[in-house]
């Protein structure tokens, strides 16, 4: 076949192989470049570079080379092979969904190309269903980074690859390199970083995927000769496989060079002046190499320091949040624009939305453009790179209303200046132009004031002193809004001196049960420090898990001889975690594993709560394995964690008191008029009380007992409980529920220390206990006190169970 640039210019094109029957013309044309080495150009359009593509066939296009290679590897065809073939075809792209991905019997590391090949090369990493590592080289020459791999591109026009490896990623933990391209015609550039890859990291396994390979006999063969003298194993697989003959009688003499645009004036754009950036917030990961990257702008998702698995599975549930937040944007016919080499990400979100769309990026590519209806490129604009003031882009066939809307999906800290021209002159172009930018790091939370009576060594509260705007409230008052839909975290209950009668409670308690309760902080933290191969910091839940964390903190410093870190915030129950804490935690601790700490398991409602809320911060904020999803108590009657210190029922004694057992604080507040978006959760500090404040010497007495004979405990013995959590406490509250018809589970408060707290601070209905139950002689007391009923009933987990009163109609 012949195919012509223009009339003075073909190329005669041989087949070879056409594995898909996919026509020629479905995957390309072709352009002349200003490019003296080689001046004719294939211009994709399957890869959304020059030209526009529908975002699912581009990401389909990837996949058909993923799964040409998996094919190749095993017996059968891959499951979704029509629907892929179809999809890069055009047929079926916008109905087509992406499923599983092909599941292979090695590891693997793909390697894309800049600039042309990085999302293609993303787009394969994806489609492999346990693939390694994702990299894509980068023409970005960072000046404060060393490469660890430098190779030429002989025919581009700009000819100098970089690959930059996170320490934590290299190329040599993987079997085979898989390197993605999207043309190969002669295959030096492959040859030159397949040589590369062997000297520096000592791979020898590689494997080519290209969608079109127009390699010569001579070309061939000189593959297999590098193979022999290089000792290495080379594949190639393509999409189309054929041979090229340049017919030599060229002119230039109609082509025209991209210029810079003419910018409208001031005064004629001044309703279109540059909003203000729309921030896409993405989580940085790993271990930066240098902040100069960061500084510059430069994101983690591209690809450019290497992608986890995990982290592309974040990246693709990360893009459909992104769609959803643009979706309203999306007016008429709509382009999504990528800049550069950040093609992968604007792609993924591109596939995502809904309406008229198609993507493309800008490219460092010189075309020539010519007004000819058979040719290609008939426009074309000369822009700076929004990365680096000497390197100039270029954006083809943006022409005057052929859009409705752009969407400009940048990486961070672009060059604000050259973003701007990008922006002005899409304004020119079309109705309605925005600009994203893909914002990656932890969000920066100022520092905690100093509040509450621990020692700052002790705990960090990360919490918002709220004292004087928040009234209290009795618990007549307090349940009955409970009950009628108010949340319990925008009330504060009346915080009264402690009484003698409750002093009494808690010293009894002191006295019965101090050295069990040390025992049991022993045996968590022991469970705790074998659990964690690597650092972490204590996170306790305030404010009943402030004290458990306290002590937890100075078992492990005093008898592990671990030092430890120690912050409390808040978690509501159906409100989730403070994430501003959480943010503040992994910025002062990078790559350090959050524990989190609580006092005792109810019936597992913040157990529950607390897995929800690492599951919804990590698919928006990444951070994966450094919230550990296993919390950590001194008791869990309930049985529904695996790190506890013992699984008996028992009155732990700061369960008895309120602030003045837990550094004088209140329970956390989140209320939108006090909190604002940047604020940790609310709470109030009792410094009134503060002669009656037992905290710290309640940490003392405990922490005295760490080192009694009889406590000595057997690090051996306290490993993860290998069985899965019974979940035993659930049992008994929803037996509860039915036998006393309760609709609202939130009225059942089971164990020893959640019976005593429903007796002190709400409306109890009855008590229920278990007619084996010692050490709950101050339940009856309170309960004979108050006029409250008491039943035995069959409890197989807890010693008692505490039932709020229902105020319906009261």
């Amino acid at each position: 076949m012949k195919n012509r640039v223009h009339e003075h210019y073909e190329l005669k094109i041989g087949i070879l192989n056409n594995p898909f029957g996919i026509e020629p013309s479905q995957l390309f044309t072709l352009a002349t470049r200003n490019n003296p080495k080689r001046r004719f150009l294939f211009v994709s359009k399957v890869l959304g570079k020059h030209l526009d593509v529908d975002p699912k066939t581009a990401l389909a296009a990837g996949r058909l080379l993923a799964l040409r290679y998996f094919e190749s590897k095993n017996e059968n065809l891959a499951y979704d092979r029509h629907k892929v073939i179809e999809a890069v075809k055009g047929t079926q792209s916008h109905s087509f969904t992406f499923e599983r991905g092909y599941k292979l019997d090695e590891n693997v590391a793909v390697l894309g190309f800049a600039e042309t090949a990085t999302a293609l090369g993303h787009s394969v990493f994806s489609a492999f269903e346990d693939a390694g590592v994702y990299y894509h080289t980068t023409r970005e020459n960072y000046q404060t980074v060393e490469s660890s791999l430098k190779f030429e591109e002989e025919h581009s026009h700009a000819t100098t690859h970089y690959l930059y490896e996170d320490e934590d990623k290299r190329l040599n933990s993987y079997g085979n390199v898989i390197l993605v391209d999207d043309e190969i015609s002669t295959g030096n550039t492959l040859l030159n970083i397949i040589r590369s890859i062997k000297a520096k990291a000592g791979n020898r396994k590689f494997t080519v995927l290209t969608i079109l390979d127009w390699r010569s006999e001579q070309s061939r063969k000189k593959f297999e000769t590098f193979m022999i003298e290089e000792g290495v194993e080379i594949e190639v697989f393509s999409l189309l496989e054929g041979t090229l003959d340049r017919v030599e009688n060229f002119d230039m003499s109609q082509m025209v060079l991209p210029v810079t645009p003419a910018y409208p004036s001031t005064k004629d754009n001044q309703k279109k002046q540059l909003p203000d950036y729309r921030p896409l917030l993405m989580p940085s990961y790993g271990k930066k190499l240098d902040h100069s990257i960061a500084d510059a702008g430069y994101g983690s998702y591209t690809g450019r320091f290497g992608l986890t698995g995990d982290h592309n599975k974040y990246l693709s549930r990360q893009a459909a949040e992104f769609a959803k937040v643009i979706q309203p944007n999306v007016v008429g016919k709509t382009l999504v624009l990528g800049l550069e080499e950040n093609m992968y990400v604007p792609l993924l979100i591109a596939s995502e939305l809904k309406g008229q769309l198609s993507f493309r990026s800008t490219t460092r590519s010189p075309i020539l453009y010519f007004d000819d209806v058979d040719y290609p490129i008939n426009e074309a604009v000369a822009l700076k790179s929004t990365y680096q003031k000497e390197v100039v882009n270029y954006l083809y066939n943006m022409k005057k209303n052929a859009y409705d809307t752009v969407l400009i999906v940048a990486e961070k800290a672009s060059d604000k200046h050259a973003l701007k021209e990008l922006y002005e002159y899409i304004c020119d172009k079309c109705d309605h132009a925005f600009v994203y930018l893909i914002e990656e790091g932890r969000k920066k939370i100022a520092d905690p004031d100093k509040i509450g009576s621990y020692p700052a060594d002790d705990v960090v509260f990360l919490l918002k002193e709220i004292d004087g705007q928040i009234r209290e409230q009795d618990n007549q008052v307090r349940e009955q809004a409970i009950q009628s839909g108010v949340h319990y975290s925008e009330m504060l209950p009346i915080e009264y001196k402690p009484s003698k009668e409750y002093l009494d409670l808690y010293h009894h308690a002191m006295d019965s049960n101090a050295k069990k309760l040390a025992a049991a902080v022993g045996a968590v933290s022991e469970r705790i420090a074998s659990y964690h191969d690597k650092d972490f910091v204590l996170v306790s839940l305030a404010r009943a898990g402030t004290p458990a964390g306290v002590l937890i903190k100075r078992y492990l410093e005093q008898v592990v001889h671990k030092k430890v870190d120690h912050y409390s915030v808040s978690i509501i129950r159906g409100k989730g975690i403070d994430e501003n804490a959480i943010h503040y935690i992994l910025n002062k601790h990078p790559g350090k594993t959050l524990q989190f700490i609580d006092g005792w398991t109810g019936k597992g409602a913040i157990t529950n709560e607390l897995v929800d809320a690492i599951d919804s911060f990590e698919s928006r904020f990444g951070a994966q394995k450094l919230l550990c999803k296993e919390l950590a108590v001194i008791a869990d009657p309930a049985h529904c964690v695996r790190l506890y210190g013992t699984r008996d029922d028992f009155l732990i004694p700061n369960a008895c008191l309120n602030s003045t057992v837990s550094g004088l604080l209140s329970r956390t507040i989140h209320r939108s008029d006090l909190i604002g978006l940047d604020d940790f959760h609310g709470v109030k500090f009792y410094r009134e009380l503060m002669e009656e404040d037992l905290s710290n010497e309640f940490i003392e007495q405990i922490a005295s007992h760490y080192q009694d004979t009889g406590l000595e405990l057997d690090r051996q013995e306290f490993v993860i409980d290998p069985c899965e959590p019974s979940w035993l406490g659930v049992e008994d509250v929803n037996r509860i529920m039915d036998d006393f018809g309760i609709d609202n589970v939130h009225f059942v408060k089971p164990g020893v220390g959640e019976t005593t707290r429903v007796l002190l601070r709400r409306i109890p209905w009855k008590i229920l206990i278990n007619e084996k139950a010692r050490g709950i002689d101050h339940i009856i007391q309170l309960a004979r006190e108050k006029g409250i009923a008491v039943e035995t009933y069959p409890l197989k987990a807890y010693n008692c169970c505490g039932i709020v009163k229902s105020l319906k109609g009261e």
